[in-house]
């Protein structure tokens, strides 16, 4: 009779639970200095499908302004269907940390084996190919991304301060900017030191001389018609050696082992490369300060593309001031819309 009871004590919550629709969830906090899209480890795409009709709204893709990452929010079934009551738990569940917003993302798309890097390590969550993730978000403010984009200013103006032969170059300063805020905080000494440092080591050592550091973006998409498109984007620096028209490209830091051997005709690049486990036959354009390589590759697993481009600062040949590049709050915020006057 005790057990009886016990047992009916014990199930009766989880009973309550399905006949109300309810599903039960968990949420893991996700950690580390990379939360945030602005540093371009979590993508920013140009549109997305979204379900208003939730405790939070439900991006089907990725959204097109800048979040921050909170944690992830998944069903214990790791094999269930998310359906509409799943959906509508996970956003509830989302909401109840914060968030925003969710972003589901399926199977081996990126963002689910992303959050192999949660504070927790949950390795459950990549426990099946079909598993589905909702990714518990926050919108960065305008402010936030403004203050990002002064901090960026101000030390890109040191920089060209500190050296007048040097060319201001925003672009190089960002990618930069954008690897370092991977490691070190926004408002950190140890911040500033590195940038100064980093960027320092990306002057040409001689006009026309492409050998030297340089910062790369790697951009690479993996999948199949059944699994989907997985991207991922990496930042990192390399070094290039060069011997008559033989150039060789190895990282020397960040998330990517990179590695070209080839040869330069012309402005013309062709060779073999190496990013990660995945290598193959590429092509691409060089000139003084960048470098772009493309390649395909066939695996096991689909087909591989890739994008990587090089950059660095280049010699400046007059006075060129620091251009500030003006704030667009459109990705953030709505604008308000310009007063219209009677009779226009």
């Amino acid at each position: 009779m005790k057990i009886r009871k016990l047992l009916l004590l014990a199930t009766t919550p989880l009973l309550a639970a399905i006949l109300a629709g309810c599903v039960p969830m968990r949420y893991t906090e996700y950690s580390g200095h990379d939360t945030s899209s602005y540093t371009g480890t979590w993508p920013v795409g140009p549109g997305s499908m979204i379900e208003s009709d939730h405790a939070v709204p439900v991006y089907r893709g990725w959204p097109d302004k800048h979040y921050q990452v909170l944690g992830s929010v998944v069903c214990p079934d790791i094999n269930k269907y998310w359906n509409d009551d799943v959906v509508n738990a996970a956003a509830q569940e989302a909401k109840k940390h914060k968030a925003d917003a969710i972003i589901i993302r399926q199977g081996a798309e990126f963002g689910v084996s992303q959050i192999a890097g949660t504070s927790r390590n949950d390795v459950s969550v990549l426990a099946s190919s079909y598993q589905t993730t909702a990714l518990a978000i926050r919108w960065l403010t305008s402010e936030e991304i403004r203050q990002r984009d002064l901090v960026l200013d101000e030390l890109l103006k040191r920089v060209c301060e500190n050296d007048s032969r040097i060319a201001p170059n925003r672009n190089v300063a960002q990618l930069v900017f954008m690897y370092l805020l991977g490691s070190y905080d926004l408002n950190s000494q140890d911040l500033k030191d590195k940038f100064g440092e980093t960027v320092a080591k990306l002057k040409p050592r001689a006009e026309g001389d492409l050998a030297g550091d340089w910062v790369f973006k790697a951009t690479i998409s993996s999948g199949t018609a059944l699994s989907g498109s997985n991207e991922r984007v990496t930042l990192g620096l390399a070094t290039l050696t060069t011997d008559g028209n033989n150039i060789a490209i190895v990282s020397s830091a960040g998330g990517l082992e990179l590695n070209f051997n080839g040869t330069l005709s012309k402005g013309a690049l062709s060779g073999q490369i190496g990013a990660g486990s995945v290598s193959g036959k590429c092509d691409g354009a060089a000139t003084s300060d960048k470098i772009s390589i493309n390649f395909q590759s066939l695996t096991q697993d689909g087909t591989v593309r890739g994008n990587v481009v090089l950059q660095r600062l280049a010699f400046s040949h007059g006075n060129v001031e620091i251009q500030r590049v003006p704030f667009n709050s459109k990705n953030n915020e709505k604008p308000k819309p310009d007063s219209v006057s009677p009779g226009t």
